[in-house]
Parts: C-alpha cells; structure tokens; sequence
C-alpha cells in the first residue's frame, strides 16, 4: 500500500502519461487517507488535490470538489495560497468563505506579504475588461499593503512593474521610486521582475515622454526621472555578470533613449552598435520563445534607428527588415513596417514607403502611438488618406483605458493639429489645440502649441479674440511648467504688448530673461533687453533691474556678438552710437 507521497507521484505520473481517469481515482485515494496524516502531511497532499483537480477537471469542477471538502482541511497557510490562486480565476467568488477563515493561519510577514501579491493579481483579472487587465485596481491595493510592510521587496517590485504596465500617464514616473536596487539585486529576484530592471525599464518610460537635460532641451514634465542611475546599475550588473543579456538589453534602450535625447552624437552611436553587436551573438536570441523573439525584434529596430539618424539608409533598412521577419504578433510586426516606411521616405523611394505604410494599415496596432506616428508620416508625405481608420483606431484602442483616455486624445488632438500648421491651416489647428488643451490641464507645451498658434491668427487677421485667447494658453504654459520654460514669456510679452500694457510688456521680458541658461542665452534675448533699457532709461532705480545692467548700446553689442548675421542689430546700432 503506497503512503501519502507514494500517492501523489502516482497520480501525477498517471496525469503526465494522460491517465486522466486513473489519476482522478488515485486522487480520491489520497483524500480519504487525508484524515489519518499529521498536519504538515495533510497540507501537502490536500494542496496537491487541489491543484490536481483544477488541471484536470478544470475550475468549475474543482472548486465544486473543494466545496465540499471538510472546513478544517483548509487550516493551513499553504492550502490558503492554492485556493487563492484557484478563486483568483473565478470571478462568482465561491471561494471566498475558504479563503477568509484560512487566512488567519498565514504567521509570518513573509505569508502575509505573499498573500498580498496574490490578491493584487486577482484584483488585475477579475477587474478587468475583454482587452485590459485591471492594472489601477491591482496598484490600489498594492500601495495599502505597501503602508503596511514598507520594506516587502515582492511588494515592491509588483507594484513598480504594473505602474510600468498600467499605461496610466504618470505612472512610470513613480515606478522607478517603488523599487531598492542594492548591489546584491540580481541575484535576488523577488515577484515577476527584479527591482534593477523595473527602475530601468521605468527610466526608458520617462525618457520616451519627455527630456530630463535642458542643455539638449527644455523640460515640460512634471515628473523628471534621469536614466543616469539607471544606466550605472546596468553597467554595473554587466560587469558582475557580462552573460546576463537582459541587462544589456535594457542598457541598449536607455543608452538609445539618451541618445535620442541628445541628437544621436556619434560617442554614444559607437557604444550602442557595439553593445548591440554583442547583444545579437548571444545564443539567448536564437530561441523561439516570445520573450526571445520580442528583446531581438526591440534591438533590431534600436539599431536600424540609429543607421537611419547617421545616415545609413541600406544598414537601416536591412535591420528593419530582420525585425520584420521575426514571429511575433501584428501588433508588433506593425512597427517594424512603420521604420521601414520612414526608411524608404528619408532615401526618396516614396513607392516602396507607400507599400509599408499600406502594410501597416493591414497589420494594425494596439499601441496608439503607433497609429500617431503612422498619421504624422502620411501628412509628411502625402499619403493618400486612409479614410477614417485612424480616429477608428485612437477610439477602439482607447476602450478600457479609463485612466489614461483624456491623455491619449489629447495627444491625438495635438497630432492633428501639428499637421494642420504643417498645411498652414491655423484655424484647423487652433480648433484642435484648444480641444487638446480642455483634455489636459497640467501639460504646458499644449498651451505653449495653442498660445502660439493663436497669436499667429491674430497676426495674420487682426483678431484681438485670439489674442486673448493667446494670453491665457501662455500664461497657463508658463503656470504649469515645473521650470521656467524659455520663449514663453517673450511670447507673452509680445502679446501683453500689443494691447497695451506696457508694464506686463516689460515684466515678462525680465522673467524671459531669468528662464535662459546664462550659457544659452540666444541674440535676440539681449536686443529685447536693449529695447527694455532704453524705456526705463530715464528712471532713477533702473540700475537695479536687470536691464539696467548695461546700457541699451552694450545689450546690442552682445547681440551682435552671439549673432552677427542678423541685419537688424547692426541697423539700430549706428541709432545708438
């Protein structure tokens, strides 16, 4: 006669072989000995019935079987995980009496914390829609428990990776916070990801929507997140363990993103394509698994972007083209078709670029920026318009995304109106940009784009109605900005100016002035500073402003120094000697 343990590898045997019948019965023989074993023994085997169950007969007669089992079969913490995951699935909740009353034998915080994980992922299926898992439910009850155990590294590292997953906007800027990378990090994997590469694939997030240095250009987001730290984690993970390729993968997008960030300068071209060369030996990418298969179509696209910025147009298309050919979803394959698009357009083959961007609409996406990336390239080069396919797109893809739906249209929004002042359209353009702007109220290069479009129409048809209207996109562009965003408040001034008001004129050409780096001051941020000098020239405590600093003769020498093409410095300066 075969002893609990004997009982379980015979049915599990009998099941791999796909005796299902035969392993059923056994099971049955497991379960009326349970009440002669200790407790541990029991656990065991009633955990091992559960789980043989729900493989076999499926959930609905499995949770039919562990109803009507005995109450106190379920007194253990590792029989409460099984039932947990088993109810997680379930979304009528029968389970739920079982599981309250075994939960109160889960002991340690390491139970209790694994408990947590546990439930947020159930919260992500059964809140849920059709095409979304419910990401903000799962984070809602992770940051409770965070509060609780503040240093639970598994709580830690879940709530970091769905903030990543969550497409809320602004999430990924918190992600990178929630997670302590410590040198010991990879080797101590805790949840679906490591801290170390959740604050690394969260850099790679914040550098894709926005720039964290302003000698390169000047940051809008709120949220700053540098991809510095992130990118010594990496390379010191490399350096410990030169074979770990998902460090180098995720080193390979923070080093694209920042060079993107600074213009694609050669320094950090040359390390991407040797980082990549590397990356693409490696026997990982030769597998057939999605994870496989993704990293290698992901670095594919990396280095055919890099070729196309430095002018590679054949290496860029070559690289496209392996991405293209990998297996992988439509959804994704539509980028690599989208790169080759591009790639055809920028070398002048616009028949070829009009077959990729005809494949890409065959293929279609799930990603919204893709769809906008794909609008921007048929305005650019005049595709003929694919009917309504796009706002079919952007209102399809947005379903289920209640969180972040506001943004995506937004974003959308200031797309279309972009190519409209492309076409020269400023009307069209203005209407979209107001629409973007009453979407988001906290993003101030929306109102700089409607600001300026405004005040361009008011130029161009002496509207003082869109002045107006200019005067409040700017002032809410310069209110929401984290730091001072250059050209703003010149543009302010210019507007404030034309109805009028001198001293709001002269008020925001000082605050453009404090907005510059000194080294970035441009020529004609000093003629401005001439024109405000020689206005308060006459006023006595005019030396204390800042364009009572030199004469209006020495602000227009300055200009000239940083810029002596323009010709109307050199037409005032004889004015002034």
């Amino acid at each position: 006669m075969l002893d609990a343990e004997g009982l379980q590898i015979y049915a599990f045997s009998l099941w791999q072989l796909g005796e299902n019948d035969l392993a059923l019965s056994v099971t049955r023989a497991l379960a009326a000995s349970v009440s002669t074993m200790d407790r541990i023994s029991a656990a065991v085997s009633v955990s091992f019935i559960c789980r043989l169950l729900y493989y076999i007969s499926g959930p609905d007669l499995a949770i039919g079987s562990i109803l009507k089992m005995p109450k106190e079969l379920f007194h253990s913490s590792k029989i409460s995980f099984i039932v947990s995951a088993i109810n997680a699935l379930d979304q009528n909740n029968r389970l739920e009496s079982i599981i309250s009353s075994s939960r109160y034998f889960l002991a340690s915080q390491e139970e209790i914390t694994g408990m947590h994980y546990l439930i947020a992922l159930s919260k992500l299926i059964k809140h849920g829609t059709k095409h979304h898992l419910g990401f903000q439910n799962g984070v809602n009850h992770l940051r409770k428990a965070l509060h609780m155990y503040p240093n639970s590294m598994l709580i830690r590292n879940l709530l970091g990776y769905l903030l990543l997953c969550s497409e809320v906007w602004g999430n990924s800027h918190v992600s990178s916070r929630c997670s302590i990378v410590d040198d010991s990090d990879s080797k101590n994997k805790e949840g679906l990801k490591s801290a170390w590469e959740i604050s690394s694939a969260g850099a790679v997030a914040c550098h894709a929507i926005g720039n964290s240095e302003p000698r390169f250009s000047f940051p809008t987001c709120s949220c700053q997140c540098t991809s510095s730290g992130a990118m010594q984690e990496l390379q010191k993970c490399l350096r410990r363990e030169p074979w770990n390729h998902n460090a180098r993968y995720l080193l390979i997008l923070n080093l694209l993103q920042k060079a993107r960030e600074e213009r694609f300068p050669v320094n950090i071209c040359i390390v991407l394509e040797r980082l990549i060369s590397v990356a693409l030996s490696n026997e990982f990418y030769s597998g057939k698994e999605a994870i496989c298969q993704y990293q290698k179509f992901q670095i594919y696209l990396c280095a055919s972007e890099i070729l196309l910025q430095r002018g590679n147009i054949m290496g860029c298309i070559d690289q496209a083209k392996n991405a293209s050919v990998l297996s992988l979803p439509d959804s994704f394959q539509f980028f690599g078709h989208l790169l080759l698009c591009r790639a055809y357009a920028a070398e002048g083959n616009l028949k070829f670029s009009k077959e990729e961007y005809e494949r890409c609409l065959e293929l279609k996406t799930d990603f919204l920026v893709g769809w906008l990336c794909l609008k921007l390239m048929e305005s650019q080069y005049e595709e003929q318009p694919a009917s309504n396919i796009f706002e079919l797109a952007f209102k399809e893809g947005s379903e289920g995304r209640n969180n972040s739906w506001n943004m995506w249209m937004a974003v959308y929004s200031l797309g279309m109106g972009l190519i409209c002042l492309w076409n020269q359209d400023f009307l069209s353009a203005e209407e979209f940009l107001e629409q973007t702007c009453s979407l988001t109220s906290a993003e101030s290069c929306i109102f700089l784009c409607h600001g300026v479009t405004s005040m361009e129409i008011a130029r161009r048809y002496h509207d003082s109605q869109f002045l107006s209207s200019a005067i409040r996109s700017l002032s809410k562009a310069y209110i929401t900005s984290s730091v001072p965003i250059p050209i703003v408040s010149a543009l302010l001034a210019q507007a404030e100016g034309s109805t009028g008001s001198r001293k709001k004129w002269e008020r925001n050409l000082r605050l453009e002035w404090f907005s510059w780096p000194p080294e970035m001051r441009p020529a004609e941020l000093f003629f401005q500073m001439h024109l405000l000098a020689r206005q308060i020239a006459s006023e006595s405590d005019s030396s204390s402003r800042v364009e009572g600093w030199q004469s209006p003769l020495q602000w227009v020498l300055r200009a000239i120094h940083t810029n002596p093409s323009d010709l109307r410095y050199w037409k005032v300066l004889p004015k002034l000697l």
